[in-house]
This record gives C-alpha cells, structure tokens and sequence, in this order.
C-alpha cells in the first residue's frame, strides 16, 4: 500500500491536482513515524505508510487549509470521524483538502511491545499494513522476539468505531475490523453503569462538591477521543 500511494501523490503533484502532501515521514527508528509535508516527488522517498502511523493528520488540516493551493491528506477512517468534526466547526477547508482514505488493520504501540519484555529493539517485520501476518517479528539486541499484532496495538484500536471512511476523494488500501467486542462491551457497560449513578445524584438533589465534580469529569474519558 505504501507505494501505491507514493506513486498516486506522484501523480497528483505532477498535474498540478495538489500543491502538497501531508503523510508521515520515516524517523531515526523503525517505530517512530511522524506527520510531514511533501512537496516535490523526490522528498516523497521519505513517505511512509505502516502499522507505526498513528498520527491523525485531520488535526494539521488546521494549518494546511491556510495554505495556497490543495492539500493531498492521508486519513484512515478513525481519522475521517475529526475530520468531519472539524468541517462542522469551520476550522478546516473541504475545499482545501485532496482526501485519500488509506486503509488500517489497527495501529501498533511500541510500549505495549515492551511491557511484553522485548528490549533492545533493531527492527520489526510485520508491521507492513498489506502483509496479512498476524505476528510481528522483532530483531532485538539479544536476539528474534516475535508478539501477535493485535497484543501490541494501541488501546484505542481495540474500540475502533468501524473500518469505513467517512469522507474522502479516493480510497487506497482495505481496513480490517479491530475491534475486541468483550472489551468494547465492558467498556460500554462501565460507562452506562457511570452515567447511571451520576443521573441518581442529580435526581436525588445532591450538590457535589468542587472536588467531587472534578473528579468525575477525570473519569468521565471518551474511548474514542482523537488520537
């Protein structure tokens, strides 16, 4: 999928469709890409596209839609939900934007790689989003680790609203569900048994206290806020 979308951005640049592209660029190690801007075809050896790209670019969108001209954006679908959030605010231009709905089967967590015990991380195969491997397979310091993809992907994954874009110009690449439904059913069930006990403090009169009411807004966390 990674150069499928190379070489669509190729396109789109050289016919003048988009002024600039907005992806994730590789950094100084294999799990830690990060949000750039491509202008010419040849800064776009640099694009990257797996299972470390987390980011939700809709938010740079913010800045982009400044800019002169289009702007190619890759979003995959938990992304397009903000994007469609940030139209109704007016903080976002849909004419500014070229999207690309790029397709996701969960995005990884380093961390969560290393609470299994793998240190000493040189490279990690697998992560590739077209390689239908459930395993990743990580070369460490002291030797080959190997961890199931969806043990090492990011909490948020786990209760992923769906895997259909809701806006875009083109798709690339196809989405898997993630979604763990014992753990999406827990998580619902923890937070209507919440919003139940809460309504029976206001319908009993209760004032809570400064403290009380700041800390359950700490409790009160969306599983789907952005990323």
């Amino acid at each position: 999928m990674q150069e499928e979308l190379i070489k669509r951005a190729k396109e789109l640049l050289a016919d003048g469709t988009v002024a600039r592209v907005l992806g994730w660029k590789a950094g100084d190690l294999p799990y830690n890409p990060e949000p750039a801007y491509f202008e010419t075809e040849e800064s776009l050896k640099d694009f990257v596209y797996n299972g470390f790209c987390g980011a939700n670019l809709s938010k740079y969108m913010i800045e982009a839609s400044k800019l002169e001209g289009k702007t190619l954006v890759c979003l995959k679908p938990c992304d397009t939900y903000s994007f469609n959030q940030l139209i109704k605010e007016h903080r976002v231009d849909r004419e500014k934007a070229y999207i690309i709905g790029v397709g996701c089967k969960g995005k990884l967590d380093i961390e969560r790689i290393r609470k299994q015990g793998i240190k000493g991380i040189e490279s990690i195969s697998g992560a590739e989003i077209t390689d239908e491997a459930e395993t990743l397979t990580i070369q460490t310091i002291y030797g080959e680790k190997t961890c199931a993809y969806k043990d090492a992907m990011l909490e948020r994954c786990h209760v992923c609203k769906g895997k259909e874009h809701k806006i875009y110009d083109e798709l690339i690449g196809e989405s898997k569900d993630t979604k763990d439904a014992d753990r999406f059913a827990i998580s619902v069930m923890a937070f209507r048994i919440f919003s139940f006990s809460v309504s029976k403090v206001v319908f009993a009169g209760v004032n809570p206290s400064p403290r009380s009411s700041r800390l359950v807004r700490s409790k009160l966390i969306c599983p789907h806020r952005l990323a």
